[in-house]
């Protein structure tokens, strides 16, 4: 009884409950701008809990997003939107849910989804004490090219950006070069002429 009345002066006396959260980077444009941040910035109000959010784009915070899983471990922040193959060099479990080939459709996306994500949500609560609260997808595959392309036979000999190793097997197995690539370099790396493909492959 001590400690509920404790909690119940604690929460009548600072009537504010701080969250800090981690959004994905500017730089993905809709999913972040449209959907992820006025998430955030309207949570007090479409919850009626007294959240003090603390809502952030992934740049701004000084992290990389191979850095994500280290954030919820050491408590850096509260609630961070992971980029399941950013991370999966540390988490392996997370390359399950997008294997190259394994979702062609939405609907064989959902139903991998709905088989996989208990996985996921067990080696994150086990391995870095925390909660799996949703997936969504990343967005279309996109080719951004320095030379026209027209089909695969025009990648050969081409470095081609890739976002995780399971990727780059595929990318070797078709005779091309891969290099593992943050997203946010990509654009630099592209302007340099050092890669000529930058291949969108993210499901988070």
């Amino acid at each position: 009884m001590g400690i509920v009345a404790v909690f119940v002066y604690s929460w009548g006396h600072f009537n504010e409950i701080p969250l800090y959260a981690v959004g994905q980077p500017s730089s993905t444009g809709l999913i972040q701008r449209n959907k992820e941040a006025p998430f955030f910035n309207n949570l007090t109000a479409s919850t009626n809990i007294p959240f003090k959010v603390v809502y952030k784009p992934l740049e701004e915070v000084g992290f990389k997003d191979t850095f994500q899983l280290q954030m919820l471990k050491d408590g850096i922040y509260d609630l961070v939107s992971l980029r399941f193959i950013q991370n999966s060099e540390i988490e392996p479990s997370h390359q399950g849910i997008d294997l190259v080939g394994l979702n062609p459709d939405f609907e064989t996306a959902q139903k991998v989804l709905d088989a996989y994500s208990d996985t996921i949500d067990g080696y994150l609560q086990e391995k870095y004490d925390a909660k799996l609260l949703g997936i969504w997808t990343f967005g279309p595959q996109e080719l951004f090219c320095n030379k026209p392309i027209n089909r695969l036979e025009n990648i050969k000999g081409l470095k081609v950006r890739v976002a995780s190793n399971s990727l780059s097997s595929f990318i070797s197995n078709l005779g091309r070069i891969p290099v593992i690539i943050s997203f946010d370099d990509t654009k630099d790396a592209l302007a340099n002429a050092v890669h000529f493909i930058e291949q969108l492959n993210d499901l988070i």
